[in-house]
């Protein structure tokens, strides 16, 4: 509740880009919680869900994700 709260209140929106992951088993439903705060607000953000659980195999197999929606994909070197 604080972390939405926070997303809520503070105005971030125009300074921030988030990325929420969330896994379909055991993780809840604070991952939806979350990006409705977000769209309300208007905040850049991306939301994806897989189907597992919450545990360093989803974060990993999600890392390259959010690593291309924060900082953009690759550039070719020259």
């Amino acid at each position: 509740p604080d972390t939405l709260k926070r997303y809520a209140d503070k105005g971030l929106a125009d300074k921030v880009k988030v990325v929420v992951t969330a896994g379909t088993i055991g993780d809840g439903n604070g991952g939806q919680e979350l990006t409705a705060v977000l769209k309300e607000h208007k905040y850049d953000y991306k939301f994806v869900e897989v189907d597992e659980g919450h545990s360093w195999g989803a974060w990993r197999g999600l890392l390259d994700v959010v690593l291309i929606e924060l900082i953009g994909p690759e550039t070719p070197r020259r």
